[in-house]
């Protein structure tokens, strides 16, 4: 027993060992490889590409674990302060360390080694320059990809979006040039066109670009091969630049083509060369094209006078431009309308991507077509993009009803001496709305011309209005008008809705959807005609103005808003400065919401509605003050649904006898105005509650306060909600109601009757008349001025 237990003590003894040696040697191993992975950062490094540029070109030199700044550049730092502490690799080409901050604190931060020589940083604190690229100084100056040396060279400025600084050469220096020649440009001799030139990776650099106006401003280039493409973050002319290494320049080498005036029949591909202008279409030459025409990136084509390009057959034309480079088609003289512009009527599809055309507009491409820079006709089919139009003497881009638009996006249409845009209504759902800048035209509208939407369409907001040809617009299937819309109509313009039409205005309270007339004069446009059912009908947050002219459709009443028969919802509405009525509505129409809404400066009543309408109003949070005539007028028909009348801010007006066929309660404060031979009668299911209050009385009057100016009321059924309490009923009188009854402010010929704490006045013949076998409650009433008595039987 002995034996074993030491034999087993020692066994453990070995093992403890063995764990000893095996431990040490495995710190051991880490520590070398720690001081390895250290050992490949022990250089100089410079600073290349951050986001926050102004410290790029800083220098730091790493020793051991710190990095220390041996050049600080243009930054705030700060020469021999240690940028970098206490550097700690933290396995394969990764470190943890501390970054010296502009405001002197440290921060944690980690970088890692690129196998392009590159660290690149990350630090722990939100803020500019918490990233971070910096290059091994052998590298950057070794002449290898990427690196500054390789910009060493005089370079000419061969084509830009400004060509009038183009031929300018510059000679780069370390991470600076300078102008050394200057033949077209204002800037001097001598200027630092580029200055703190960095390398960003690849082909790419990161500078400031001396701009026209002395200031710099960030920029980017790309070095091509013994070419060099600029693009400066500035939306302005000369932020796209191309430059070529003036030993490489040879003008013989870069000659400009003038293409032959004949047909594109086979398929053709013009191409960006060195030549400041590659391509001109001479003068009075249309370039007819029936086959495919590609137009790659950074070509720029010249038109000289009364030229133009028409692509239509099996023509199609492709635009390929880029960002960097787009394709440029101006004149060869800078002159609003110097060449005709492009037509395109092929079914092929034609797409322009990032191109700048400018000077068209002189005249038809093919006649007798309207004038524009582009001009697309039925069948054409077509896409732009990113697209800019300046300079031209007439439209920007004219577009038929009938053809298609696959794409618009980010177009911009300036300095034309028409509308920047004309269109067919069916187009206006292509456009892209905001995206687009329509304006700095002589003519700052879209405007839509005679033709009608036929299909699911959409108005969108822009940054100019629509402005509708002087016609009725006809809207067969739904429209959707964008919240912050704004239309304008000419004169004698309109819209109507039926068939399977829907009208849908989608204003905010923020963004209200506008609708007026070219002119501020009331009654200038006719209006808005509505005659279908679809529970989608709506007006909601617009504001309305000069409408009225004319009937849509003959021959109906005028309004600004004439709603035939169907269901609309109108809310926070305003209808305003219009000629005739605010809004007409037909027998078999109904809302389907009313609230909040104005209608006012109308040359007559705010309203013109059947008696079952006036149920649908949604009492004092709408307003109909400040028309010439401030009623709302209730001409002849009945009520045959149950409804209920409630006060507003002007009286109702009833120009005939109303009918009440079915229950019609009337609150509190409601005035009744009754035209001469105007009048209430109720029979059938019809019942008549009127519920006033004391100092809230319901009143039925004349519209002149004479004794017997109209019929009055007629009651002939047996309901238990026939009730008038708290009414004032004077001025009636004059006729029966219904043939040959006797003469009454309130006639009841049969059935049953409640009427308390009320007043009858100035009847034409008897306050009441109760009739045999009708049935009369009456108390706390009081009568005055009534020619056959108070109450008669």
């Amino acid at each position: 027993m002995t034996a074993i237990k030491m034999n087993v003590n020692l066994y453990l003894c070995i093992l403890a060992l063995a764990s000893v040696l095996i431990s040490g040697c495995s710190s051991f191993g880490n520590r070398i490889e720690n001081e390895e992975q250290l050992a490949r950062i022990q250089d100089t490094w410079i600073r290349v590409l951050s986001n926050n540029p102004g410290n790029d070109n800083m220098r730091v030199d790493v020793s051991d674990s710190d990095g220390i700044i041996i050049d600080p550049a243009n930054s705030g730092f700060r020469l021999n302060e240690t940028k970098w502490q206490g550097i700690s690799p933290q396995g394969e080409s990764l470190y943890e360390y501390q970054e010296l901050g502009s405001d002197g604190n440290y921060y944690a931060a980690t970088m890692s080694l690129g196998t392009d020589d590159t660290l690149r940083i990350s630090v722990g604190a939100s803020g500019a320059g918490n990233v971070q690229k910096w290059v091994r100084i052998s590298a950057y100056t070794s002449g290898s990809t990427g690196a500054i040396v390789n910009l060493t060279n005089s370079w000419i400025r061969v084509k830009s979006n400004n060509p009038a600084n183009d031929g300018m050469e510059v000679t780069v220096a370390g991470t600076q040039a300078e102008v050394t020649d200057n033949p077209k440009s204002s800037f001097p001799l001598g200027a630092l066109k580029w200055i703190n030139i960095a390398w960003s990776g690849g082909k790419n650099y990161n500078y400031d670009e001396l701009g026209s106006d002395g200031n710099y401003y960030p920029s980017r280039m790309v070095l091509d091969g013994d070419t060099l493409r600029l693009t400066v973050d500035y939306n302005g002319s000369g932020n796209q630049q191309r430059w070529v290494k003036k030993d490489a320049f040879t003008p013989g080498g870069a000659e400009t083509v003038t293409l032959d005036c004949s047909n594109i029949s086979s398929s053709t591909t013009l191409t960006n060369g060195a030549a400041a202008v590659d391509y001109i279409v001479p003068s009075g030459c249309v370039l007819n094209v029936i086959a495919e025409l590609r137009i790659e990136a950074g070509t720029v084509i010249e038109f000289e006078e009364n030229s133009g390009l028409g692509v239509y057959d099996n023509g199609k034309l492709i635009v390929q431009g880029t960002s960097a480079e787009p394709v440029i088609m101006r004149g060869t003289e800078s002159i609003k309308g110097w060449w005709r512009g492009i037509h395109l009527e092929s079914a092929l599809s034609s797409s322009i991507e990032n191109a700048e055309i400018s000077d068209a507009g002189r005249n038809y491409v093919y006649c007798c077509n309207p004038i524009a820079t582009i001009y697309v006709k039925n069948p054409g089919n077509v896409s732009f993009r990113n697209m800019t139009l300046s300079n031209g003497d007439a439209a920007g881009i004219y577009i038929r009803t009938g053809a298609k638009v696959t794409e618009y996006d980010n177009v911009t249409i300036t300095t034309h001496n028409s509308y920047p845009l004309s269109i067919g209504f069916e187009i206006t759902k292509d456009l892209d709305g905001n995206g687009s800048d329509y304006t700095g035209n002589s003519e700052d509208f879209v405007y839509v011309f005679g033709s009608d939407s036929r299909v699911d369409n959409e108005v969108k907001d822009l940054n100019v209005p629509y402005l509708f040809e002087g016609e009725v617009f006809d809207i067969t299937k739904r429209l959707d008008v964008e919240a912050g819309t704004e239309i304008v109509f000419e004169a004698g313009g309109g819209w109507g809705v039926f068939d399977d039409g829907i009208l849908s205005i989608n204003g905010t309270s923020g963004s209200p959807v506008t609708m007026r007339g070219e002119q501020s004069t009331r009654g200038y446009w006719r209006g808005i005609h509505v005659e279908t059912n679809s529970l989608s009908n709506k007006i909601e947050h617009a504001v309305i103005s000069e409408a009225g002219s004319d009937y849509v459709y003959c021959c109906n009443t005028i309004a600004s808003l004439f709603l035939k028969e169907g269901k609309l919802k109108l809310s926070h509405t305003s209808l305003k400065n219009g000629a005739n009525y605010g809004v007409y509505a037909g027998k078999d129409f109904e809302f389907n919401g009313y609230n909040d809404n104005s209608i006012t400066t109308h040359t007559s009543s705010p309203m013109y509605i059947p008696a079952n309408t006036a149920g649908d109003l949604d009492s004092l949070s709408s307003s109909y003050t400040g028309n010439d005539d401030d009623y709302i007028r209730i001409y002849d028909s009945q009520v045959d649904e149950a409804r209920s009348w409630h006060k507003n801010d002007v009286p109702y007006l009833f120009e005939s006898v109303t009918d009440i066929i079915e229950p019609l309660r009337i609150f509190q404060g409601t005035d009744m105005v009754f035209e001469a031979n105007a009048g209430l009668g109720v029979y059938d299911n019809g019942s008549l509650y009127v519920s006033g209050r004391s100092g809230q009385l319901v009143k039925f009057r004349g519209l002149n306060n004479v004794s017997g100016y109209w019929r009055g009321i007629h009651s002939e059924t047996n309901s238990a909600a026939n009730v008038i309490n708290y009414a004032e009923i004077t001025n009636a009188g004059t006729n029966y109601v219904y043939c040959c009854n006797s003469i009454a402010n309130l006639f009841l010929r049969d059935g049953i009757m409640t009427v308390t704490n009320s007043s009858i006045t100035k009847g034409g013949g008897c306050g009441i008349f109760v009739r045999s076998g009708a049935t009369l409650t009456e108390s706390n009433n009081t009568f005055s001025d009534n020619t056959d008595g108070n109450i008669c039987q």
